[in-house]
């Protein structure tokens, strides 16, 4: 559960009231205290894998988008000398294609242009031909 509003608010109160509910319906779950943070409008808010910034734009954030970059150039340096991936791990770079494109879209095809045209093949239709062959 992620709660989220415009103004400060007492975290406190919230996470009493929403235990409090939960009690009062007889949930078969409760809040874990352990699981439970808060984040400022400062940013570096992380939920389901992407950062709300200080701007209040979703980001992958820097170390993410690095790791990616590494991900695709070793893919496709590994494939153009013949070291080709297995299947599980090209199926996990396609789905990662698809969920970052979810959510920076610009910046993901901006990095697979690059990187396509610096290796002379299309990033996307290698993935779909190594997972069809």
């Amino acid at each position: 559960m992620l709660i989220s509003c415009k103004i400060d608010f007492d975290k406190d109160k919230i996470q009493k009231f929403v235990s409090d509910t939960l009690t009062e319906f007889n949930a078969p779950f409760s809040i874990k205290p352990e699981k439970t943070r808060y984040g400022s409008s400062a940013g570096k808010n992380w939920n389901l894998g992407v950062m709300l910034n200080k701007n209040n734009e979703i980001t992958l954030g820097h170390k993410r988008k690095k790791e990616f970059k590494a991900m695709i150039s070793n893919y496709m340096r590994d494939r153009k000398s013949g070291n080709g991936w297995d299947r599980h791990d090209i199926q996990v770079l396609g789905g990662l294609i698809s969920y970052y494109r979810m959510v920076e879209k610009e910046y993901i095809n901006y990095v697979l242009k690059q990187y396509s045209d610096k290796h002379g093949e299309d990033v996307e239709r290698a993935i779909k031909a190594d997972l069809s062959a």
